[in-house]
């Protein structure tokens, strides 16, 4: 039975409590098709490139079904526009290399302190997003070049290699880090449509984040700091000196710190703190003499 067939079925008059059978009889119609566990991120990983194209990659071939409300009432199906989302070789942190010896445009690596490994970077925005990323205590993990997606847009199979994967709290978010000028362009505005729409179908949401908003000042300036003086581990009798301290005051200022209040440690620590969330500051205000610490995880 094709696809085409078994949507047939689906009536105007279709009523709510039908609609996840008529679906089900759709993704059984898929000859193949495999779909992910409940919070699991891939449906399989028995599909490689060494059956592909000759190499060891895992890909996920899922093929997704979404069900979607017509405006007459009608229940549609749809096949995601997303072919597969194909994961770094095993054995390697990223999709794709960013740092090569004949590049002539700006890359680098970062020392990523909550990663505890080096991130490699191919311009100032994502340097700048690593360093945010870094010192927000929402955010629990991310990667570069974490995979290729490869999608169908205007009947042509393209791939994608989104910047950077950002995890908190369970869910998953995959970043484009562009400049302002080139996310207008018409061939990226449809790709980030597209990508927007059908990503969360495979357990993803998608967005563009501009470099001007990567640059924001006094934010930046702020993150480079807690990353300067924080990046030291804290001992137990250290944060719990400034728990009692806390306790006592409400907020620790940062002349405090730098006077020797908190110890002669007293400003890595209170940056540590800040960074690892036990500590709080707002970010978007300058740094100053009077700078507060208080209780709390305060994201970026």
């Amino acid at each position: 039975m094709t696809i085409l067939s078994t949507a047939k079925k689906l009536t105007k008059h279709t009523s709510p409590t039908d609609r996840p059978h008529l679906v089900e009889q759709i993704s059984q119609s898929i000859i193949d098709t495999r779909f992910s566990e409940p919070g699991q991120f891939r449906s399989r990983k028995v599909v490689t490139r060494s059956q592909a194209r000759g190499t060891g990659r895992p890909i996920d071939r899922r093929v997704p079904i979404q069900e979607i409300g017509g405006s007459d009432g009608a229940v549609l199906a749809t096949i995601s526009a997303i072919q597969s989302i194909e994961l770094p070789e095993p054995g390697q942190l990223r999709a794709r290399k960013v740092v090569t010896r004949s590049q002539s445009r700006s890359t680098g690596k970062y020392p990523s302190w909550k990663m505890g490994r080096m991130l490699q970077w191919e311009s100032l925005n994502e340097l700048n997003a690593f360093r945010l990323l870094d010192c927000d205590p929402n955010i629990t993990r991310f990667t570069e070049q974490p995979c290729e997606i490869v999608y169908v847009q205007d009947g042509a199979v393209k791939n994608h290699f989104p910047d950077i994967l950002i995890e908190t709290n369970g869910r998953k978010e995959l970043w484009e880090v562009k400049p302002e000028t080139r996310a207008v362009r018409p061939e990226i505005v449809t790709r980030t449509a597209l990508l927007t729409e059908h990503l969360p179908t495979w357990g993803y949401s998608y967005r563009v984040v501009l470099d001007r908003e990567l640059a924001r000042q006094p934010r930046l300036r702020n993150a480079d700091r807690l990353l300067s003086f924080g990046r030291d581990t804290v001992t137990e009798c250290e944060q719990e000196f400034i728990r009692l301290a806390l306790k006592r005051c409400g907020a620790l200022v940062w002349s405090d710190a730098c006077a020797g209040a908190y110890g002669s440690r007293g400003r890595e620590i209170l940056c540590h703190l800040a960074l690892n969330g036990t500590l709080s500051l707002d970010m978007n205000a300058t740094w100053s003499a009077d700078t507060r610490f208080t209780t709390g995880k305060a994201g970026i």
